[in-house]
């Protein structure tokens, strides 16, 4: 069990490093930059924002579609 936690997580880490090499800003994100955004979103800074999409993605969307 232990072994193939280590090699789960191997091909993860392996996965996340090509992937952060095709973004932009050349790294994945993580959960708490998905929770600034929300944090923002309810808090009284966000009142003038309405009808907006969010992109948390290292720039993924911007300019050249990345192919995940």
């Amino acid at each position: 069990m232990i072994r193939e936690v280590s090699l789960i997580a191997m091909v993860a880490a392996t996965r996340a490093v090509e992937l952060a090499g095709r973004l932009p800003l050349r790294r994945v994100g993580c959960p708490d930059e998905i929770a600034q955004l929300v944090l923002f979103l309810a808090s009284d800074e966000s009142l003038s924002c309405t009808g907006a999409d969010y992109a948390v993605d290292a720039g993924g969307s911007a300019g050249k579609r990345t192919k995940f």
